[in-house]
């Protein structure tokens, strides 16, 4: 080897003299760079070239404790966008800025950060690894290209890995796998490959392999271009300096040798299954050691943003090794946000419309994250999906009809804000001010975007899209995560989680309650998974998917609001529904300040398995019978949609809220001066009668639990779990490491002390995680352990 003299260079955020040191280094290997960072921060407003191909949108998700943090530091620090690493245990890192976050140690909040990487520009995303977050995830990962999934590499794939790649998958996102913490004496990369394949059912392939001598990870081999890249002292320089030898340079054991020839030659079998370019270049190749790696990462770049291959890279965020291999992953494999679009299109079976330049005036915009902060008021993270977005501009809520303007427009860095005073075009993530009325998961338009689209209100009351019909007679397929917005801009769809959980919630000082229910308004608008409602007695409740959600939010109350709040006794929401069909027929006739109200409404409600909760778009009128509904006025529609679900809130058995009921409005006639909440009211009482005439169905929470546990105590956690929860096992699975995950459907109801169970059977060498499966019909002995409301 060849050393070269020490670098330092002063890397601006967005400078690029980082990114071309480190591309010179790659391109000639069999030499030493000692890269320090010192950063000078400054903001960015575009991609460094103005292209959109430069662009990457990414998200990091994993289970809990995976590393996505210590990853997402390591990354900004190589970057040159922070001058030091943050640690989770300190306290002190970028994107988990919340309090709470550095108190508990985990992240809680999806945090946006931008830097510039080889040329590119990269919007990435940190998303929580706790089950009580979930929905943070989901929106998250709604309005991004791509996404790097993190394993621990002696864990293997885990509860909360499965939730978050479900989601990936649901939205067809393109995925690199990074395993990490693969310093570790129990890491096992056949183990977690198998995983992948078991528990994810997706096609894997590694990239790379991870080297140990004496037990210590020190060097990783790239198989696509046959180069060992070695860190000699990782932990003293932050892991910026390391070699890089092409395999034919260096003595390692022929087994080592052996294994890296042979998940090459699966890596480019498995491509050439999809690319005619290298399956020919392979066969003109005499060895496998001689195939092209410029062909490889052209048929993976390809076979990953089509979803049929996810590239595995290995190393130890912590270490320092392997993130910058990380980084160039994410620029090289995934999609820029028009191969993005293609391949959404692709997905609902159209045509791209190469008309559709990206600089039209059809502005289109999505919220993914609302966040309050006391200065600014409501913080608005969206992605632009058409037209440009610039500051002053008045949008219209496509969901509400609204008129909405745009203050300002920032950069995010974690917390801290950029303000760009330029227009922001197609594409971009950005944080914009001004935005009083809008919530998550609403879509921004231009003015009148409504008339010029006769077709948008239809598609925006449609609980999903359904199927289209072609020129041709022929249904197209519309996947269900995305919306048509007009005629070409495909937006997201974020569906709503169902809280698990409830408590009371009351102030510490009764002078402050209105200031309390100011504060659980912003934090509903911010966080859809999140609710609370005061009833007739002027009770306060709010609901969320866990304990620790719920804490969370009383302690951002204190902190962002400073309104000290009660939380009373941890709750499970249980759900009611019914059995059977009824129809029923109400009329009223009544006299209101001088005013005639008269009512006549009729309606058919059944029980409909898994609809979920009921919402006014639900509401289904009959176009069958002799009725007066086509000339229903909307806002004696609205009304009726609302005393429906004030109906529904609570049901006839224990007073909990109803699920699963199907309304279809047969008829509804009332006086051109009736008032609306008599109209609500009537249609309250009528469902009321409805639903008391069929037979009430208590529901529980059934949660998908999974426990990594020793082997030992297999049989007295499935005993347990099976005779004394009421569990149903799911599948059980040994480990290479000496630990069985077991997998079951249980009552949420049952497991309160579970956690001190593990413990005490486990001598606390057991964890678990959960999340919510589906609601069941409970036993009448079951019941009678229920509080009713």
């Amino acid at each position: 080897m060849l050393p070269i003299n020490r670098l330092l260079v002063l890397a601006n955020r967005g400078n690029g003299l980082l990114n071309s040191v480190y591309a010179r280094h790659l391109s000639d290997p069999g030499r030493d760079v000692n890269i320090k960072v010192q950063n000078v921060k400054t903001g960015l407003s575009s991609t460094p070239d103005g292209n959109r191909d430069k662009l990457r949108n990414i998200g990091i998700v994993a289970h809990i404790n995976a590393g996505k943090t210590t990853t997402t530091e390591r990354i900004l620090y190589n970057a040159g966008s922070t001058d030091t690493v943050g640690d989770v245990d300190r306290g002190n890192t970028v994107t988990d800025y919340l309090d709470q976050e550095r108190d508990r140690g985990i992240t809680i909040t999806s945090a946006a950060v931008t830097f510039n990487w080889r040329k590119h520009r990269v919007n990435l995303i940190d998303t929580p690894g706790h089950v009580d977050f979930t929905f943070e995830v989901e929106r998250s990962l709604s309005v991004l290209d791509g996404a790097v999934t993190i394993l621990d590499a002696s864990a293997g794939v885990e509860a909360q890995t499965i939730s978050v790649w479900n989601q990936a998958k649901k939205y067809n996102l393109p995925n690199i796998i990074f395993f990490n913490k693969c310093d570790k004496p129990q890491a096992d990369i056949k183990m977690c490959m198998k995983d992948l394949k078991t528990d994810l059912d997706i096609s894997a392939n590694l990239i790379q392999l991870p080297i140990k001598q004496q037990s210590k990870l020190s060097s990783i081999v790239d198989l696509i271009d046959r180069n060992l890249i070695t860190w000699q002292t990782p932990d003293t320089n932050n892991g910026s300096k390391f070699s890089i030898q092409p395999l034919g340079q260096v003595k390692l054991d022929k087994e080592i040798l052996d294994n890296v020839d042979e998940e090459r030659e699966r890596l480019i079998h498995n491509l050439c299954d999809s690319d005619e370019n290298l399956a020919s270049h392979v066969i003109e190749c005499e060895r496998i050691s001689d195939v092209s790696g410029q062909l490889i990462k052209a048929a993976l770049r390809k076979a990953t943003i089509d979803c049929k291959i996810s590239p595995v890279l290995v190393g130890s965020a912590f270490k320092y090794i392997g993130v910058q291999q990380l980084m160039d992953a994410m620029v090289d494999y995934l999609p820029s946000p028009i191969e993005r679009r293609s391949q959404i299109l692709e997905t609902l079976m159209e045509q791209p419309d190469p008309t559709n330049t990206g600089h039209d005036k059809d502005e289109c915009a999505f919220i993914f994250k609302i966040m309050h902060d006391k200065r600014l008021g409501p913080l608005s993270y969206l992605r632009i999906y058409n037209g440009s977005l610039s500051r002053q501009m008045r949008l219209e809520n496509l969901e509400t009809g609204k008129l909405e303007q745009v203050k300002k427009i920032y950069r995010a860095f974690a917390d801290e804000l950029k303000e760009i005073e330029t227009p922001v075009g197609q594409d971009d993530i950005v944080v914009v001010t001004g935005l009083t009325e809008s919530r998550t998961g609403d879509i921004l338009v231009k003015q009148n975007f409504k008339r010029q689209h006769n077709n948008v209100g239809d598609n925006m009351r449609a609980e999903k899209l359904t199927a289209e019909m072609t020129g041709a007679g022929m249904p197209k397929k519309i996947v269900e995560p995305f919306r048509k917005i007009g005629q070409r801009i495909i937006v997201p769809k974020i569906e709503r989680l169902e809280p698990v959980y409830f408590c009371s919630i009351e102030a510490r000082n009764m002078s402050q309650q209105l200031k309390l229910e100011s504060a659980l308004a912003c934090m509903s608008r911010e966080d859809p998974s999140f609710s609370y409602d005061i009833d007739s007695m002027g009770i306060t409740t709010i609901r969320g998917m866990g304990k620790l959600h719920l804490e969370v939010a009383r302690d951002r109350i204190k902190t962002e609001h400073g309104v000290e709040s009660i939380l009373g006794r941890l709750q499970i929401s249980y759900r009611e529904t019914i059995e059977g069909s009824a129809t029923e027929e109400l009329s009223i006739s009544r006299l209101i300040n001088s005013v005639n109200n008269t009512i006549q409404i009729k309606l058919y409600v059944r029980s409909v398995p898994s609809a979920g909760l009921w919402t006014g778009k639900k509401l289904r009128l009959d176009s069958v019978g002799e009725n007066s509904l086509a000339r229903l006025r909307n806002d004696h529609r609205k009304a009726i949609e609302n005393g429906f679900a004030s109906a529904l809130m609570h049901g006839p058995s224990m007073g909990y809220q109803m699920i699963d009921c199907d309304i279809l409005l047969l008829d509804f006639k009332a006086n051109s001066r009736c008032g609306l909440p008599v109209i609500s009211s009537a249609a309250s009482q009528c469902l009321a009668r409805a639903i008391a005439r069929c037979s009430p169905v208590l529901l529980e929470p059934i949660m998908l639990l999974e426990v990594v546990a020793p082997k030992d105590h297999n049989g007295a956690i499935v005993s347990d779990l099976t005779s004394c929860r009421r569990g149903i096992l799911v599948s059980t699975q040994a480990r290479t490491n000496g630990t069985i995950v077991i997998r079951s459907h249980t009552p949420l109801a049952t497991l309160s002390d579970y956690s001190e169970f593990l413990r005490i059977t486990t001598s606390g060498r057991a964890v678990f995680s959960m999340e919510l499966h589906s609601y069941s019909a409970m036993s009448e002995t079951d019941k009678q352990s229920v509080v009713r409301l």
